[in-house]
């Protein structure tokens, strides 16, 4: 990857997986007798293409990214040469046809030909992709379902005890950001979240930042009160975060169903977010959170707003998102349709 003139960015960014080095255990798997093997995310040297193609037993597999019909980038950054044979990828900065993401497409077209695995995509955006025509999944049955989450554990909660916890002010709108390394995670768009609160103007409105400490304050870049809260180690204190907030702001520009979102739903705290990827799924405009358009900042600056005013003029905007949560992300529910992808799966081995 070092070839590539992105390829050292990319050992930083984690977005794109190459397969050189891995293990297969294709041959213990199934000789294991089980009825399903489920994949989900088998990158970083855990199953290489040819492996995942010698196995007998039937498969289903759960899309976390794009990884596992693209030519090796996790998320294309808009890129749709994966419908094609990859080449001259954008990822990697790649001029060249056959290139390590082309190689790889061909591998896994190789290894799968004739396989027909049973695919869940968390979110339709991720399910319309893995669907597209040339992909390597065009022909699969694909079915979406959402990732559950722990719905008795991520609930509405006292406000005020929840700002207390953190020496947040008891009375401002206080807008939660949050995320691994969430400032510095160029994936995580806080660029574009800075942007949008310049826009908005408001010197009242408090930003509070969970998975960022001091650390990273000199990246901040606002005039206006922000609270870095720091690495939050347990469920308690990052519930405590959602529940702080009046909105939940999520400024990524691709992302497949992101877990803070849901999150912060089950928290009962809406959501401004951009219109990309799962979060269409997840927010309904205007009910349970707003939506931004893609990549623009005073669109964004146009959600907050509409989300904080909603947020303070009665529990209607809390409870829709409790509820959106509760009917999307409970693993009761998950669980059944899984259920049912697992019976189909079995019912084409026996066909």
């Amino acid at each position: 990857m070092l070839a590539y003139s992105k390829g050292a960015k990319l050992f930083r960014k984690l977005n794109f997986s190459p397969a050189l080095r891995t293990s297969d255990h294709a041959a213990a798997i199934d000789a294991a007798g089980a009825d399903i093997v489920h994949l989900h995310w088998v990158n970083y040297g855990y199953f290489s293409p040819e492996g995942i193609g010698a196995l007998r037993t039937p498969v289903v597999w759960t899309l976390h990214d794009m990884w596992p019909f693209t030519g090796g980038c996790h998320y294309t950054e808009g890129c749709t040469h994966y419908r094609n044979n990859c080449g001259r990828c954008p990822v990697l900065g790649s001029s060249r046809d056959a290139d390590l993401s082309s190689r790889l497409l061909g591998r896994k077209r190789a290894a799968w030909n004739g396989h027909e695995f049973s695919i869940v995509a968390p979110s339709t955006w991720m399910a319309e992709s893995a669907r597209a025509e040339g992909s390597l999944f065009a022909r699969m049955p694909v079915s979406i379902i959402a990732n559950p989450i722990d719905t008795t554990c991520f609930t509405p909660g006292d406000q005020a005890a929840a700002r207390q916890k953190f020496g947040l002010p008891p009375d401002a709108p206080i807008v939660v950001f949050g995320g691994n390394k969430a400032v510095q995670n160029v994936m995580k768009g806080y660029p574009l979240l800075r942007d949008a609160l310049q826009q908005l103007g408001r010197k009242d409105v408090h930003l509070a930042i969970f998975g960022s400490g001091e650390d990273a304050r000199g990246r901040i870049g606002l005039d206006m009160p922000v609270h870095l809260l720091g690495t939050l180690r347990s469920d308690a204190d990052i519930v405590d975060a959602y529940r702080a907030g009046d909105l939940f702001v999520l400024p990524s520009v691709q992302d497949n169903l992101p877990n803070t979102v849901a999150e912060a739903l089950s928290c009962g705290t809406p959501v401004a977010a951009f219109r990309i990827g799962g979060v269409p799924d997840m927010v309904q405009n205007g009910i349970n959170g707003f939506l931004a358009n893609e990549g623009d900042t005073a669109s964004l600056a146009r959600a907050i707003a509409a989300g904080l005013e909603a947020s303070r003029s009665g529990h209607t905007f809390q409870d829709a998102a409790r509820r959106s949560a509760e009917a999307m992300f409970d693993p009761r529910n998950v669980a059944q349709a899984y259920l049912e992808v697992y019976r189909a799966a079995l019912a084409r081995k026996t066909a």
